[in-house]
């Protein structure tokens, strides 16, 4: 079946650099969905949406990167639509929602060859299992560091 989406979103954002080569990221956006299929609509509105991400040089050749982001739920009315998991989109079914997550990355520069990679939240919520290795999740797939992205690249 096809439905029809109409989205619109609006961020506004801003770095700021502070002392010992820290750089600061504020953004807050605003989101207006809107679903329909057949006889089923749903309509969703995000305000605020905000973000605060930090990048500090370690070293000459490695990063930090972290980032928290929040959103609310300022309304949402659902008439029987249902996102690809055949969850409803209000995100358990209505108003007053809010979600949190963050992130944390390691940037590394040795001049011709650069990684990237982004540490797995579980790395903070449960150490001694994402290192080793032998952690679950709810959906039973394994808690490790490679649970995020890793990017290596070569410049010649």
């Amino acid at each position: 079946t096809d439905w029809d989406h109409t989205g619109l979103g609006f961020d506004l954002f801003t770095h700021m650099d502070v002392a010992s080569g820290a750089t600061v990221l504020l953004g807050m956006g605003f989101d207006y969905n809107s679903w329909s299929l057949g006889d089923a609509d749903a309509t969703m509105m995000t305000l605020p949406a905000a973000t605060v991400a930090v990048e500090a040089g370690l070293t000459d050749w490695a990063t930090l990167r972290a980032f928290a982001t929040h959103s609310y739920t300022l309304s949402c009315d659902n008439d029987g639509v249902t996102g690809e998991d055949g969850e409803s989109v209000c995100d358990d079914g209505g108003s007053g929602v809010s979600g949190t997550d963050y992130g944390f990355g390691l940037g590394f520069d040795w001049g011709a060859v650069a990684l990237d990679m982004e540490v797995g939240n579980s790395l903070f919520t449960d150490p001694v299992s994402t290192i080793t290795g032998y952690g679950t999740t709810d959906s039973g797939t394994t808690n490790n560091l490679a649970t995020g992205n890793v990017t290596l690249s070569y410049s010649f």
